[in-house]
């Protein structure tokens, strides 16, 4: 409805960094905190570089190693706390923007009336056909967990249906392109640097 003066970003993750990219250029002031020691740990450190440079301009303020603590109405804004740089610090802001983790909505679908499992962070498991454990039953998108993005929701889909109608398709071999919607942005395809080194 309105364009904040001061805007506070939890979460220096694509999202929080996307959304904080959207509203410096509409010209709120944006702080953005990071738990983790950097931002946009998803993407190669060399393709998060120039985005970190730009943002550093186009923010306030970008605190990484930052902990959140609580937040409280105060008048019309909202009072935050957190921990950085060895200090406690309390600060008011326009609006807070939380974008750290998403959870599945799987908990009201009434799965417990079909043979479906869950895996500890409740995704629903899920074969390379999108089958769940009831075989009659399949999962694809976000709820079946992985990258949540839409394209490989369209992925998915795809091999449910032909599963479906007879076909021999699975999910297997498939790279999935990722996409960062910065300034500027960011896109890259298969295993990064640091996944590839974790697999070898």
């Amino acid at each position: 409805e309105e364009i904040p003066d001061t805007m506070l970003v939890v979460g220096g993750g694509y999202i929080g960094m996307e959304l904080g990219t959207v509203y410096a250029a509409l010209g709120s002031r944006i702080t953005v905190v990071e738990a983790l020691e950097s931002v946009l740990t998803g993407a190669d450190p060399d393709l998060a570089r120039p985005v970190l440079m730009n943002a550093k301009k186009a923010f306030k303020e970008i605190r990484v190693k930052t902990k959140v603590g609580k937040m409280a109405t105060a008048g019309k804004q909202i009072k935050v706390e957190m921990e950085f740089d060895g200090k406690t610090v309390e600060e008011l802001y326009d609006r807070v923007l939380v974008a750290v983790g998403r959870a599945p909505n799987s908990t009201d679908l009434g799965l417990e009336n079909t043979k479906i499992t869950l895996d500890d962070k409740g995704f629903v498991k899920v074969n390379d056909k999108q089958q769940t454990d009831d075989p009659n039953i399949y999962a694809i998108g976000d709820i079946a967990g992985g990258i949540l993005l839409a394209h490989k929701a369209h992925k998915e889909a795809r091999i449910a249906v032909e599963v479906i109608n007879g076909e021999p398709s699975s999910f297997e071999n498939v790279v999935i392109p990722a996409v960062v919607f910065t300034d500027p942005e960011l896109a890259w395809c298969g295993l990064t640097e640091a996944e590839a080194k974790a697999h070898h």
